[in-house]
């Protein structure tokens, strides 16, 4: 091929990428307006090329534009950042990951002697603790907030034997969170700052107010009636920070992004070694639907038969993300929210692995019509902590919503999203009925087929009475 040709096929390369950046903003643009979200921030990284879309406003009391340096809170992504922390650790020779954390902490209790004696950082990282995953531990934003709600995880109760039943675990990973820090002799801010943020040299990324506040940054927002409201709270304080309290912009998402597909970024330093980063990404043991499996910090699904390791993350409702890469394509979209509504994030991730991996589209699953005694045995309300599953009849067939089990506090503003109309791919696999081509949830049933348990949102639930 000539340097003409070369040139004119680059040339045109580029334009068709101009084309799809253009008609996704359109798409983004027209998706936030339709759900009612002030403000959107999407990363992608496409080969080698980084393609930033932002739509909005950053609050819609300031009015400010969102920009790519605006930093929004990540959710549970955090916890990749945390499990990275505690890696760090593990080659430094300071943590084991099979040792029993009570040797590090050695103040640590449960509400279960076995599970003080016997959780391990691996059980964390897992989230195979077995206690309460769904709790409120807030406890202010003092140094001390991370020791005093790790101080209460023996109110949690055991809901599985140690390291037998994944859950998805908030309340583990505050504990890893603390017991990190204790480690290192720093706070578990400082410590993701020196380990983590300073190699990749991601100065748009923060945990506490008085740092985030000296950027530009998103307000979580409520919807009520289809109007935006901004929150007075920030959904999580100090004492939950290590699951799900970390700020950040888009730009330093894509920076976490190519380093997560392939160890490339812009710092000086490195986090891990290679075989660690790739370590943390293999999968440990079967996850809770809708995950499939899960790494260390983690979780793995499949796009199709494609491999896609990815988090994402919801701060009470307020601000909400996903992040998600195909290694096999040198690909990742990541996608931050300050209110939630609309599936925009589902929409945006769908749009790009559709439109730019070239993947092929997964096929829509088989799905059948249970017998009505099927449909008896799963209807009723399942815990998993402070979060209910209820199962129920609607106008829609039968649905699954999510709420909370019990008063939050001080967090006023969640407002709970609309029941999910549910399509039955047996007597205990459901998909969501607007999207069949992947299983969203599994029934656990007992010898007489009746549910005992739910996997949905990653989420073991027990069935009550």
């Amino acid at each position: 091929m000539t340097e003409t040709q070369n040139a004119e096929t680059q040339n045109a390369s580029e334009l068709e990428e101009s084309k799809m950046q253009e008609q996704l903003q359109e798409l983004v643009d027209q998706w936030r307006v339709e759900a009612n979200i002030p403000g959107v921030s999407v990363g992608i990284v496409h080969g080698d090329k980084d393609i930033v879309v932002t739509s909005g406003i950053e609050s819609v009391e300031t009015q400010l534009p969102v920009t790519d340096k605006t930093m929004f809170m990540i959710g549970s992504t955090t916890k990749v950042f945390a499990a990275t922390a505690a890696m760090a650790l593990v080659e430094d020779g300071l943590l084991d990951l099979d040792t029993p954390l009570v040797e590090y902490v050695p103040e640590l209790t449960f509400a279960d002697e076995t599970a003080t004696r016997t959780v391990t950082m691996r059980h964390l990282l897992t989230h195979t603790g077995g206690f309460t995953g769904d709790a409120g531990l807030s406890a202010g934003w003092g140094e001390d907030a991370l020791g005093r709600s790790v101080s209460r995880l023996n109110e949690l109760r055991q809901e599985f034997p140690v390291g037998e039943v994944f859950s998805y675990s908030n309340s583990g990973f505050v504990l890893a969170g603390h017991v990190v820090a204790k480690i290192s002799g720093l706070t578990f801010e400082e410590l993701v700052k020196q380990r983590v943020l300073d190699p990749l040299d991601m100065k748009n990324s923060a945990f506490l107010p008085w740092d985030v506040m000296t950027h530009r940054f998103a307000l979580g927002h409520y919807i009520r009636d289809g109007v935006p409201f901004v929150s007075n709270e920030t959904g999580l304080d100090r004492g939950m920070i290590p699951c799900g309290g970390m700020w950040s912009s888009v730009r330093d998402q894509l920076v976490w992004a190519r380093y997560a597909l392939s160890g490339e970024h812009p710092g000086e330093g490195q986090p891990l070694d290679e075989s660690t980063r790739l370590l943390m990404q293999k999968p440990q043991r079967p996850a809770a639907m809708m995950f499939e499996e899960v790494g260390l910090g983690w979780l793995l699904t499949r796009y199709g038969t494609t491999q896609v390791v990815r988090h994402g993350g919801n701060v009470s409702n307020l601000q909400v993300s996903e992040f998600m890469t195909v290694p096999e394509k040198n690909f990742a979209v990541t996608v931050l929210t300050n209110a939630l509504g609309g599936g925009i994030g589902k929409k945006i991730v769908d749009w790009c692995m559709a439109n730019l991996t070239e993947l092929p589209t997964p096929a829509s699953l088989d799905v059948v019509e249970p017998e009505p005694a099927a449909v008896d045995a799963v209807l009723g309300k399942y815990q998993a902590g402070s979060l209910t599953m209820t199962v129920a009849p609607g106008d829609e067939g039968i649905g699954i919503r999510m709420g909370s089990a019990q008063d939050l506090g001080e967090y006023e503003d969640i407002v709970w999203p609309p029941a999910i109309p549910i399509a039955f791919l047996n007597d205990r696999d459901f998909a969501a009925r607007a999207d069949t081509t992947r299983a969203l949830g599994r029934f656990v049933t007992d010898d007489t087929g009746r549910a005992v348990m739910l996997e949905f949102g990653g989420r073991t639930a027990k069935r009550v009475a």
